[in-house]
């Protein structure tokens, strides 16, 4: 009974509820496959969505659209949305380019948000041989229009300007050769200042810093035919830190995530493709008051099998170990004490000559078989949907075209 109530009372992170979340996440990242598909694409558009619990839904979705104009000219529109336990943002991004010499261009970029506050303004340059190759550098400042928005917002609680903007530094890229491919996408932000325009107040007087930054890609090699080795990776850090000059107080929170997926394809036939992946993912969050860690190891076996060039058949397992820490004690899962779950995964994915695609993940549990497995099955359903917005592309291609 005291390892329950200490359990309830632990800090957690809002995704911490969803007892799958580390193989539900692992299994909606979109396939190596759909990564090339979209990355190679001028205009796409691709989503995952499933079930998180009884109440929420995972959302995730992505799109692009650019057209030449003008015959140097080009305009680009991208948007990315995502609902999550702990996240539900959305970024519309509007690109235009100028091209100067061969393969260069200069931008001009700007991201309108709801709140004008949050709005981006920025410009770059980049370097495109073809769609398979190329090379983004941006730099954004973030909320310039913030302190402008708020000339008629009364000094209160509500009026906290920038004495110090915040920048982001860009880089997108994207290379390959025969035996090669790597994607790198990396965000560097800069520290911002703001303060509390209250002259009224001493309480509520503070000063706040803030800087985010982030890292994510793949690198694969192909060193014989129908091998590949390869790894997915991603980190964030996002760092904020609130002064009250005048109480000798402060508020500190620094949220670090970091995964890196190496795995393992071969392909014996043309027909058939076996993959194994294993994801070494940690949490950390430090703030005033404590520390919190979650380190998920998250384990996937696939067999691939494609009987026509429109479908392929997936069946597989993965493996969960999920162990979370407040100030170095470990928390006890609260409900079961199980930190280990696993599950059997059947995905079944169309690919139709327009280049439309679409898959479905279906689960069913593993974990206390068989009283579990037979008296309540499912685990999850997630679905994926990619649909190419230009000319079509060569779809439904076997294991081994890509």
């Amino acid at each position: 009974m005291i390892l329950l109530i200490l359990g309830l009372l632990s800090f957690e992170q809002p995704e911490d509820s969803a007892v799958y979340y580390g193989m539900d996440m692992q299994w909606s990242t979109f396939s190596r496959y759909w990564d090339d598909c979209y990355d190679t694409s001028l205009s796409a558009f691709r989503t995952a969505q499933g079930s998180h619990d009884m109440f929420y839904w995972y959302q995730r979705f992505e799109g692009k659209v650019e057209v030449p104009f003008a015959r140097i000219m080009s305009i680009r529109y991208t948007i990315q949305g995502k609902n999550d336990l702990d996240t539900s943002c959305s970024r519309h991004r509007l690109d235009l380019g100028l091209r100067f010499a061969p393969n260069l261009r200069a931008h001009l970029v700007i991201s309108p948000f709801y709140y004008k506050r949050y709005d981006e303004l920025g410009t770059g340059l980049s370097w495109r041989k073809d769609n398979a190759n190329w090379l983004y550098l941006y730099a954004i400042m973030q909320g310039f229009n913030h302190n402008n928005s708020m000339r008629h917002v009364r000094p209160g609680p509500e009026r906290d300007p920038y004495s110090t903007l915040p920048f982001r530094f860009e880089l997108d890229s994207r290379g390959e050769l025969g035996w090669l491919r790597a994607r790198l996408h990396g965000e560097l932000g800069t520290h911002s200042a703001q303060y509390l325009d209250w002259p009224d107040s001493t309480w509520y007087t503070w000063e706040r810093d803030h800087d985010r930054s982030c890292v994510w890609g793949r690198v694969e090699v192909k060193p014989l035919d129908g091998l590949r080795v390869g790894s997915r990776f991603s980190w964030l850090r996002d760092r904020a830190l609130t002064r009250w000059p005048e109480q000798d107080s402060l508020i500190a929170d620094t949220l670090s995530e970091g995964w890196v997926e190496p795995y393992v394809s071969w392909s014996p036939t043309e027909r058939l493709e076996l993959l194994l992946e294993h994801r070494f993912w940690r949490t950390y969050r430090g703030m005033d008051s404590l520390t919190y860690r979650r380190d998920y190891n998250l384990f996937m076996g696939l067999i691939s099998w494609q009987p026509a060039r429109w479908l392929l058949l997936q069946a597989g397992f993965q493996n969960q170990w999920r162990y979370r820490y407040n100030d170095e004690e470990l928390i006890a899962e609260p409900w079961s004490g199980i930190h280990e779950r696993a599950r059997l995964v059947f995905n079944v994915e169309f690919r139709f000559s327009s280049g439309f695609m679409f898959v479905i993940h279906e689960g069913i549990k593993l974990t206390c078989f068989p009283q579990e497995t037979f008296r309540r099955p499912h685990n999850h359903t997630y679905v994926e949907i990619y649909m190419p917005l230009n000319a079509p592309l060569s779809s439904g291609q076997r294991i081994g075209d890509k």
